[in-house]
């Protein structure tokens, strides 16, 4: 039996070697759902021992909700959020189901391995975890937190809700996310752009919020009228 240090390592190795272009295959949120998937029909056949007829009959159903037929991803996205894409976003993979719970998912990607947009919706049932705003270390921004730490604003399946802004300068990354919750569903849109293929993201994250509140009838404005940029003085501050 190989030691637990052999068998895996916790921390990726990084190399300063430029690592060339982007090779076809799958974006990592492709990786992610199917990931996602992997453990859930795992958990399944745990759960359900032998009952190979069984385990076999849920993992058919979850594959079936699974697409890759851009006409299906552009729907299930479109019935979470409507949107116009940024150009050069083609649709990837969309996922659809209400077993074991109702679930959506989209995914973008740019071809290239360095943009994706991903819409998800999730059922939040009565679980408290969900109910409560927070999955996977998420939580979802209350009254008080849109009111200045947010710059952007855009409507989300019937309310105004905060978009953030991360950016990494050390990973070259940038992402926008905007949450909304209600009293049965949890909807997340986000996008992440790498900066060295994309080195000005905001006008095109911009284009893309616009589009969705255009959609929703509130027109341009993204901005959030309460936002307090980082770089005022404290003395200005209310």
């Amino acid at each position: 039996m190989s030691r637990p240090s052999e068998a895996y390592s916790p921390m990726p190795e990084f190399s300063s070697q430029p690592e060339g272009p982007p090779q076809p295959g799958m974006s990592p949120t492709t990786k992610t759902l199917l990931i996602v998937l992997s453990v859930f029909g795992g958990f399944v056949i745990l759960c359900c021992g032998g009952f190979l007829v069984v385990s076999g009959w849920l993992g058919y159903r979850m594959a079936k909700s699974t697409t890759q037929d851009p006409v299906e991803v552009v729907r299930i996205a479109q019935s979470i959020c409507p949107h116009e894409l940024p150009s050069g976003f083609m649709p990837e993979l969309g996922l659809d189901t209400d077993f074991p719970m109702k679930m959506k998912m989209a995914s973008f990607t740019d071809g290239k391995g360095t943009g994706t947009i991903t819409f998800s919706l999730l059922s939040t049932g009565d679980d408290e975890s969900l109910a409560g705003g927070e999955m996977n270390g998420i939580r979802v921004p209350d009254e008080q937190d849109v009111q200045g730490t947010a710059e952007y604003q855009v409507f989300l399946r019937g309310a105004t809700v905060p978009v953030y802004i991360a950016e990494n300068e050390d990973m070259g990354t940038f992402t926008a996310m905007a949450m909304h919750e209600s009293d049965d569903v949890m909807a997340v849109v986000q996008v992440d752009l790498q900066t060295d293929a994309y080195p000005e993201p905001r006008p095109i994250v911009e284009e893309f919020l616009r589009s969705i509140n255009q959609k929703a009838g509130k027109g341009e404005d993204i901005r959030n009228p309460n936002y307090v940029s980082p770089e005022t003085e404290p003395a200005t501050r209310e």
